[in-house]
Parts: structure tokens; C-alpha cells; sequence
């Protein structure tokens, strides 16, 4: 019986070898697919989530004319902001769409609703790198007692993390646009927004970006001015 020369041991090898890399390869870049396909998945999740939430309270926000109480302030303050030269809007404003209880936990629709993106507290360390501090936060802010001050009170919790930009335009309606605007003491005095556009970008793991975008109409506006 005669065994294997050297010359079809090394044949068999190199076969094995190849075939065993092919699965490899094979094997790795289904895991990767998977692993990207998951990435978006939640990328489109987190979107959805917020641009929805956002969508419903700006729909209702919520202007009087004259609410008859020094002590009360209803309307917008949207706040053109950048973080690391990118857009990181702020906003403030009154809806009808509150989610929680009110003053001795008796339901009340009218609330105050702002929302932020600032940066995370480990990524203000100046040994991340420039991607690293790209991932800021998004903070939603809920106060059902309406009062003087339209920007702060509440309870604060952050919604996302991972969130690139944040740009909330606003148009008239005239179809003038502007970055920011400001019910209270700005231009825009006594006028809702007809438009509110919100673009937010949120980055993946693997530092790829995905963009949302979405355009809402306040139910309320005023048709004149």
C-alpha cells in the first residue's frame, strides 16, 4: 500500500487552506452585514422616536395672544446653536400635547417642552479624539406649572445619545426663513412658526452618518399677523 508523497500532502494543505479561508471570509462578511443592518436599524428607531415626539408637540404648540397673567409666559424660543461647528439647536415652547400630570396630579394638557443637545460629560475629556466629541446628547425638559420663565423647570432626561446635529429652522408665513426665533422677545413677537423643520443626524458606531428630516405644521398659526 503506498502512502502520500510530500508533493500531495502539500496540495491537500494548500486546498484546505483555501477553502478554510473562502468560509472564513464568507463567515465574516455576513457578520459584518448583519452587524451594519443592526446599526441602521436602531439609527432609524432613534429617529423615529424622536422626530415623532418632537412632531406631535410642535403640531400643538400652543400661543396666546394674552394670557391675562404677568406671571405666565406661553410661546417659542428656538436658539441657534453650534458645538464643535455644527449645528446643536435649543428649544423652548409651550403645547397642548403634555405627557404628564400636572399640579396635584390632576391631567393637564398645556406644558412646557424644550429640547437640547449638548455635549456628554465623557466627551468633554481632551484625550477623545474629533469623532468621539461629535456624539452629543439629546435632552428632552417636561413642566407641566407653566410660570414666568418659558426655558427652564421641569424634569430633564436625556432621549438619545450618538446625535450628531441638531438644526431646527423656522419659516413664516410668508415663507421667510430664519435660524431661531423668539415669540417672547424677538421679532416674531405674538406669531407661531408656519413651518418647523427639523434635520437631525445621527452617527453610527462605525462613524457613519444618517439623516433625518421632517416638516411640521403648528396647528394653531395664526392667519395674520
Amino acid at each position: 500500500m503506498r502512502g502520500f508523497t510530500l508533493l500531495e500532502v502539500l496540495i491537500a494543505v494548500s486546498i484546505l487552506v483555501i477553502i478554510t479561508g473562502i468560509v472564513y471570509s464568507t463567515f465574516s462578511s455576513t457578520i459584518t452585514g448583519v452587524e451594519i443592518a443592526r446599526e441602521q436599524s436602531i439609527s432609524n428607531q432613534t429617529a423615529r422616536i424622536i422626530l415623532d415626539q418632537m412632531s406631535k408637540e410642535f403640531e400643538s404648540a400652543y400661543l396666546a395672544q394674552d394670557s391675562g397673567k404677568q406671571d405666565v409666559s406661553l410661546g417659542m424660543v428656538g436658539i441657534d446653536r453650534e458645538i464643535n461647528g455644527r449645528p446643536a439647536d435649543t428649544i423652548h415652547f409651550t403645547t397642548l400635547s403634555g405627557t404628564s400630570p400636572g399640579q396635584n396630579n390632576i391631567e393637564t394638557d398645556l406644558c412646557e417642552v424644550g429640547y437640547s443637545l449638548e455635549a456628554k460629560e465623557e466627551e468633554l475629556s481632551t484625550d477623545l479624539d474629533e469623532e468621539a466629541k461629535q456624539r452629543l446628547a439629546l435632552f428632552r425638559r417636561e413642566d407641566v406649572l407653566i410660570d414666568d420663565s418659558i426655558i427652564d423647570g421641569g424634569a430633564v432626561y436625556q432621549m438619545a445619545d450618538n446625535i450628531a446635529e441638531l438644526n431646527i429652522t423656522y419659516k413664516d408665513i410668508d415663507g421667510n426663513e430664519f435660524e431661531a426665533w423668539d415669540t417672547v422677545d424677538g421679532e416674531q413677537k405674538g406669531m407661531l412658526p408656519g413651518v418647523i423643520t427639523i434635520r437631525l443626524v445621527i452617527m453610527e458606531k462605525s462613524g457613519k452618518e444618517n439623516v433625518y428630516t421632517t416638516a411640521v405644521h403648528p396647528m394653531l398659526v395664526s392667519s395674520h399677523k
